[in-house]
């Protein structure tokens, strides 16, 4: 799993034109146990590497572990010599609440990257997460753009852990001895998405053993289709703008 986070950050730097030691990097963490091990690992690559690393948490203040959380995140960084900033939210609970956070933590993400001159934005995404949304972007009848899902690299966004199942991360958690706080919200199956992981799709998962790889390939065969449909347009940027701002950048806020 090291190595697979580690050579995807070494084609994000390529794509740019540096190496892993010219890098700055920005990551969400939450200081559960996915933004935990990928902090871990990213951490790990930089003391060899060599690269600027940079940690964020959102305080949510939703649940009694909010505190916890935040403190969890400030030990990690000051036990690893790792530069952080905490970010208290503020919701109105008329709106859609993972919708609003969603959309909060992404503007603040890029304002802080574009602040420190960070080359990535790093989320902890997983395949898990991929298939979630996937199967939502099913039922809810989305067009084939969104059904792509969840995009590895959307602009200085990128997600290394995309391709890593649940299970591997945890394993790896516990044998690397990482500590970790539960987000209770994950329980809260008036939630979407906590009522898709729980209840859902396990159900039709034991029915169709082969529903998640339906579901991936046809992401995969419809990310292919959109660079099929840009890629006329890559040698002229003003062309290729317009042709995204037509196709696909219309970035649903549940795919970030």
């Amino acid at each position: 799993m090291f190595k697979i986070v580690e050579n995807k950050l070494n084609i994000y730097a390529q794509n740019i034109n540096k190496s892993l030691k010219e890098l700055s990097i920005l990551v969400s963490f939450s200081g559960g146990i996915d933004s935990t091990v990928l902090s871990s690992i990213l951490n790990d690559i930089k003391n060899n590497a060599g690269f600027n690393l940079v940690l964020m948490h959102f305080n949510h203040n939703i649940h009694n572990k909010a505190q916890e959380m935040e403190e969890c995140c400030r030990i990690f960084a000051r036990k690893n010599s790792i530069k952080y900033y905490i970010k208290n939210l503020t919701f109105n609970y008329n709106v859609n609440f993972e919708s609003s956070a969603r959309l909060k933590r992404y503007k603040a993400l890029n304002m802080k990257a574009q602040q420190l001159n960070c080359d990535f934005v790093i989320t902890a995404h997983h395949k898990d997460d991929q298939i979630e949304t996937l199967y939502m972007k099913k039922i809810d009848g989305a067009d084939w753009i969104s059904k792509i899902g969840i995009r590895e690299c959307m602009g200085i966004v990128k997600r290394p852990m995309l391709d890593i199942r649940k299970t591997m991360i945890m394993e790896y958690a516990r044998n690397k001895n990482l500590k970790w706080i539960e987000d209770p919200s994950n329980n809260d199956t008036s939630m979407r998405r906590n009522h898709v992981r729980k209840f859902q799709l396990p159900v039709i998962i034991k029915e169709s053993p082969d529903f998640e790889k339906k579901l991936l390939f046809e992401a995969e065969t419809n990310r292919k289709k959109m660079n099929l449909v840009i890629s006329p347009f890559k040698k002229n940027e003003k062309l290729l703008i317009q042709q995204k701002s037509k196709l696909y950048i219309k970035i649903n806020l549940e795919e970030l």
